[in-house]
């Protein structure tokens, strides 16, 4: 990583996806620009120039004389800083654990989308089988998995590396940490 490189992370006001992607910043020391969009009228426009009108977009302008790099995508947003952050697993099992807890952690929060972007227009009572399904079947199965996966590695205050209220592995931590001990959306 060059000392010239800068950042630019896009994602909306709220903590959400890009929320793993900013621990991964405050844990690794590394000051980038959080550059939080308003769902307004002037989103559209905005969403337009995405690579693939999603977010959060990560802009990596690595040099004065070089191109800038954007890329879209969280997991590959994460993927991609790990490496560069030296939080990448070290080897092919632990790089494949990692991508699994990723994997599970967005099908978990794809009921959060379909209850609030897919079905937003069905009938509050369709909404309300969803929200219970994820309330009572699919938050204990995930947080328990995941409790599980935390309760595996050694913890440090979330003091000591500014996270925001957050606790991180110390010297172990790996991209999956990262995503697994990331707020998820609250099923109240």
């Amino acid at each position: 990583m060059s000392s010239q490189e800068t950042y630019k992370l896009t994602y909306f006001t709220h903590r959400g996806m890009a929320e793993p992607i900013r621990l991964m910043f405050a844990y690794a020391g590394v000051q980038y620009t959080d550059e939080r969009l308003k769902n307004d009228e002037t989103y559209p426009a905005k969403k337009a120039t995405f690579p693939w009108g999603t977010m959060p977009v990560l802009e990596v302008c690595p040099g004065q004389s070089e191109p800038k790099f954007v890329l879209a995508q969280v997991a590959a947003i994460g993927r991609y800083l790990a490496k560069r952050f030296n939080l990448d697993a070290k080897t092919e099992e632990d790089a494949a654990k990692c991508d699994e807890y990723v994997d599970a952690l967005k099908d978990f929060g794809q009921g959060f989308f379909d209850v609030f972007v897919r079905f937003a227009d069905a009938d509050e009572a369709l909404k309300s089988r969803i929200m219970s399904d994820l309330k009572e079947k699919q938050a204990p199965k995930y947080f328990g998995k995941f409790e599980d996966i935390a309760s595996k590695v050694r913890l440090v205050s979330r003091e000591q590396y500014n996270l925001d209220g957050y606790l991180c592995c110390e010297s172990s931590l790996k991209l999956g940490q990262v995503f697994s001990r990331w707020e998820s959306p609250r099923v109240e």
